[in-house]
């Protein structure tokens, strides 16, 4: 059975997962409470560029058996959409769950006009916050410092 969910909604979810295991984790004084909680592993894998269609396991006309086994055991997004063609302003919507004139990032960081960089928490923070260990690999694009996405 499918069910739809905005991003809004999955970024919320995330949040709550994260600080409840993160709450579950400081609970209790005995040795069996004090053990890391068991949580998921979560990869957030999102590309430039890349047509929705452009997976095998939404058009056979593709081969991407490494990106069609992770959506097998876990989720595909197929209603989402890009805030703006801008790299910068759609990264920081992804990354933020707001839109680029909430996020002050409107154009390309480094690009004539462009604002100041992402100096909102993003979901990285978020998954810290809830004690996991984060990273971002690939194309920033938001300022100097990934904020939120190392440690």
């Amino acid at each position: 059975m499918e069910t739809m969910m905005k991003r809004r909604q999955f970024l919320q979810m995330v949040a709550a997962g994260a600080f409840a295991s993160m709450a579950t984790a400081t609970k209790g004084s005995t040795p069996e409470s004090s053990r890391e909680p068991k949580r998921p592993n979560v990869l957030f894998l999102f590309s430039d560029q890349q047509h929705w269609q452009a997976m095998g396991i939404v058009d056979r006309f593709f081969d991407t058996p490494h990106q069609d086994e992770l959506v097998r055991n876990g989720v595909l997004f197929e209603r989402g959409f890009c805030t703006t063609p801008q790299c910068s302003a759609s990264r920081s919507s992804i990354l933020t769950g707001l839109y680029p004139n909430k996020t002050g990032v409107i154009g390309n960081i480094g690009a004539a006009g462009a604002k100041s960089p992402l100096g909102r928490k993003t979901i990285g923070s978020l998954f810290q916050e809830g004690g996991y260990y984060t990273g971002y690999f690939g194309k920033w694009h938001l300022g100097k410092d990934p904020v939120g996405c190392s440690g």
